[in-house]
């Protein structure tokens, strides 16, 4: 449910209005931030955004029009909305009229609990109301036989005819008795996963865990994560954080979860894997396992350089990559007809001898060249001069 804004500086009507699209593309987000700044406007915590008018499908969000916002706040409820199906699109508007909301807050949090109410729609299909209904009472989903065995019509008619629905330009909704709770403070984000992230971090002060965590979705745009930290007053560099989801490899994540992890090392990391299929993401865990990088940093510029290496998957030994070399690598014309003459041990073995490689858990991996640590990663903590894989 993607809409556009038109904000302006209500102080400085002068400098005119900016036109931004919702939720806000990562790859805009900083442009956007510029655009905002030259109007004076996009502060980390203030509501300083005038909304002049919104444009988008769900019409309900007009109630904004004329009131000031915060630029992430409308960027989550954004998000929030996005990701609705048109069913919960009219219980969202409806409930909105229902319960008179009209602010940014009750919006973000109304998005949380409006799938508890039912509303119809269509009034002329009332074996779907009903099911519809008995599985809004039921968080959305009921065992397929239980539904085979409901008298959806009764169900549907016993609602209509005993319950008092109120009438919303967005159909009929009965509340089922719904409470919102304020789960949007007004300052910290409820964790929600928008898009596919190779982290989801729980960020607290270094003083403990001791309150409602900023979540971040990595990786994100560098401002857009020192923006979230700001409301609650953090820095990247003193934060503390736990890792509550992640779509990373085993290797990458124990040394992502290593004490002195940089959040801001820890983005950079997840944009340079993020960029990686599946393939590239098995190479990546065999180059680490050769290269073994210390921090965060260096891995994200070991994704960087896969190109420096060469890796043949799902092999552990010489004969397998002689086999691999004549057979699969192009550098031969293979006869399968002389299969049993060929010395497959005897030609991966003369090959390893000329080149850096290394049998790792994921296959055998080669340096393109002999590098040091220095050359291809930022200096260690200890500021050594180490050869990559002891080479």
């Amino acid at each position: 449910m993607i809409f556009n804004a038109v904000l302006k500086n209500p102080k400085r009507e002068e400098y005119g209005e900016a036109t931004v699209p919702f939720p806000i593309p990562p790859n805009e987000y900083e442009s956007i931030l510029e655009q905002m700044e030259a109007l004076e406007l996009g502060d980390a915590v203030r509501q300083d955004c005038r909304i002049s008018e919104i444009d988008g499908a769900c019409t309900i969000l007009k109630r904004l029009e004329g009131g000031s916002v915060n630029l992430d706040e409308l960027d989550y409820l954004a998000k929030r909305l996005d990701s609705f199906t048109d069913q919960e699109a009219a219980q969202f508007q409806a409930a909105a009229v229902k319960f008179g909301i009209s602010g940014i807050k009750d919006f973000i949090n109304l998005t949380f609990c409006c799938q508890q109410a039912t509303v119809i729609t269509d009034f002329s299909d009332l074996e779907q109301i009903g099911r519809n209904h008995y599985l809004t009472l039921h968080g959305g989903c009921a065992p397929t036989k239980e539904l085979e065995r409901l008298d959806a019509r009764h169900f549907a008619l016993e609602l209509i005819c005993n319950t008092d629905g109120y009438v919303t330009p967005y159909g009929v909704i009965y509340d089922n008795g719904i409470q919102m709770e304020e789960l949007y403070d007004g300052v910290h984000f409820p964790c929600y996963l928008y898009d596919q992230s190779e982290l989801v971090l729980g960020v607290f002060s270094q003083t403990g865990w001791d309150g409602v965590p900023t979540w971040l979705y990595l990786p994100m745009p560098e401002r857009q994560l020192e923006r979230l930290l700001e409301r609650d007053c953090l820095t990247p560099e003193n934060t503390g954080y736990k890792i509550t989801n992640s779509a990373l490899s085993a290797k990458v994540r124990y040394i992502a979860e290593k004490p002195g992890s940089s959040i801001l090392e820890l983005n950079e990391m997840c944009a340079a894997i993020s960029t990686l299929d599946k393939h590239g993401r098995t190479k990546l865990d065999a180059v680490i396992e050769m290269a073994g990088p210390e921090n965060p940093l260096q891995i994200g510029r070991l994704a960087k350089s896969l190109d420096q290496f060469d890796f043949v998957p799902n092999i552990c030994s010489a004969e397998d990559y002689g086999r691999y070399l004549i057979q699969e690598s192009g550098r031969f014309s293979f006869d399968e007809n002389l299969d049993s003459y060929y010395n497959y041990q005897t030609c991966g073995q003369n090959q390893m001898d000329s080149e850096t490689g290394m049998f790792v858990p994921e296959g055998y991996v080669i340096c393109q060249r002999a590098l040091s640590l220095d050359e291809l990663l930022p200096e260690t903590s200890e500021e050594q001069d180490l050869e990559m894989g002891g080479l």
